[in-house]
């Protein structure tokens, strides 16, 4: 019976641990690298180079002009948060709105709630959800 019981509990820890490094019905997103297409409804400056790597529970990529890295972490379902995000600080003059675009796009990351993954696209979304940020898979 202790044996039985063993089992199950060790069967269910399995499936809590696997479903923290999911999210977005199952999707996983470690190891997915993503370019930036698309910021509050607007189309991202071309050649900007924004991205977003996912790397377990840590992120980085490129915010626009500087470096990113934070953590990532996975709730129930499609939930998805960015923390302790931090970033280089430089400041890039060209192309114009460069930096306010980055500001933006760091914004809406802390603002992110949820993410869904359709084909090639990934979207993060707010509480609304409100489409945030759009990516397509460099990979």
């Amino acid at each position: 019976m202790k044996t039985i019981k063993s089992i199950i509990i060790t069967g269910m820890l399995a499936t809590v641990i696997a479903a923290g490094c999911t999210g977005g019905g199952g999707v996983d997103l470690d190891g997915s690298q993503w370019l930036l297409v698309e910021i509050n409804g607007a189309p991202a400056l071309p050649g900007s180079g924004a991205s977003l790597n996912f790397e377990g529970a840590q992120v980085n990529g490129k915010a626009s002009c500087n470096s990113f890295f934070g953590e990532v972490k996975y709730g129930p379902g499609d939930a998805i948060s960015f923390d302790a995000l931090g970033s280089t600080m430089m400041a890039c003059l060209e192309p114009e709105g460069l930096m306010e675009q980055e500001s933006a796009y760091l914004q809406a990351l802390g603002d992110a709630v949820s993410f869904e993954v359709e084909g090639g696209t990934l979207k993060l979304m707010d509480g609304d959800g409100t489409v945030l940020l759009e990516f397509e898979s460099l990979e």
